[in-house]
Order: C-alpha cells, then structure tokens, then sequence
C-alpha cells in the first residue's frame, strides 16, 4: 500500500502474509524494516540509519525488555538494554526501569503503578534516578462506570477533570497546569454525531482566547 500526500512525497508500506507490517519505506527518511516472532509479535525493528531495536517477552506474551544497537558506537556496537518491565499476577505493569544506552547501563529512571481492584490505572511515580532526583507522581480516579474523572499531576493544583454524557461520550475537559511558573487554564469541548462519532472539538477557554473557538472538525 502507499500514501501520496499534499507535498508530492510518498510512503510505501509492506506487510506478510499474515498482514504484519514488514516495511516502510519513506521516500525522505529511507526504509524501517520490521521482523516478528512465531507469536507474531514485534521482536526487531532497524531504523533507516542503522538503529536497532529489539523486543523479547515472557511466556505471558507481556514485553519484557526493549535492547538497543547504535551504529554510531564505533568501539562498542554491543545492545545496550534500554527498557524492562516488571508485571502483576493481572498482567498489569508494575514496574518500568529506565538506562542509558551507553556502555554503563546506569538506570535513568524508575517508574511504579499502581491499580484499584478492576486493574484501572491509580497511580504511577516516577523517580529520576540522576540530578536532580525529582520523584513525579501522578494519581487517577474513575466514576462508576469507569470513566476517567481526573488525572493529577506532581504539582500543587495541577490536574484534568472530564466530564461525560449519557452515552459515556466525553462532552468536556478542564485542564490546569503550570508553564514557566505560571497557571494555564484550559477548557475543551467536544460535540457528536447520532453515530457516535467526534464531530467537533471546541477550545473553550484558554490563556489566549476570549470565547469559544472550533479547532478541529471531523465529517
């Protein structure tokens, strides 16, 4: 298959004979090329520049560790483990471990999860394992009908509330945050056709804007 878009450059894709995307080539960035287990799950991914990745999983199917090859190391091309993963009796991640991927393996980050008794996400913290140390926690809350509620952030007042109609459909979202030491504020919107589908996302509210403004409409 192949996309043409708007500037005249192309994108080709290729797939198997179980329809696992093989390749793409790109006419700008050159070829991503893509190899898969028995299981038929990712296990090798290069990179037009010679970037490798590899996946290996456990026996449950869940990803295990992500290694990478950088052809740039030019005395030490050996993969340097970048991503792993540890998980509950659920397969719900519980942990995610972070490294350099350099020779010295050193563990960037750490990352835990915590889930409610219907393994709904509430609540990950991030520890920075180099300077500055920070540890960033996020927490989750649901309604009855599990719908995400609110996400909050690791600052003060930082968090996003929805809110939903009948059909469970997100019809709003507030958004507070913090940029360069100052609050922003935003409000969304969002509008629906008799099938379900998103027709139109609204900017409500924003540290630029006055009043209502469409930013995206979908037909």
């Amino acid at each position: 298959t192949g996309i043409t878009y708007p500037d005249g450059s192309k994108t080709r894709s290729f797939y198997d004979a179980v329809y696992n995307l093989t390749s793409v080539i790109d006419a700008d960035d050159g070829t991503y090329a893509y190899v898969y287990d028995d299981a038929n799950r990712p296990v090798k991914l290069t990179y037009p520049n010679g970037w490798i990745e590899q996946y290996t999983y456990d026996a449950e199917g869940n990803l295990l560790k992500t290694v990478d090859t950088d052809p740039f190391q030019l005395y030490n091309k050996t993969p340097k483990v970048k991503y792993e993963y540890t998980y509950d009796a659920e397969g719900n991640v519980l942990t995610e471990f972070q490294r350099d991927s350099d020779a010295t393996e050193n563990l960037k980050s750490r990352t835990a999860f915590t889930y409610d008794a219907l393994n709904r996400l509430t609540g990950s913290t991030r520890r920075l394992e180099v300077y500055p140390y920070d540890t960033l926690a996020y927490a989750y809350t649901y309604d009855t009908l599990g719908n995400l509620l609110k996400q909050s952030g690791p600052t003060k007042g930082e968090e996003d509330t929805y809110q939903y109609n009948d059909l469970n459909q997100m019809v709003s979202k507030h958004v507070c945050g913090y940029e360069q030491k100052l609050t922003r504020i935003y409000d969304y919107g969002y509008t629906y056709d008799k099938r379900g589908n998103l027709v139109k996302e609204e900017e409500i509210c924003s540290p630029t804007t006055t009043g209502p403004k469409n930013i995206t409409v979908a037909t």
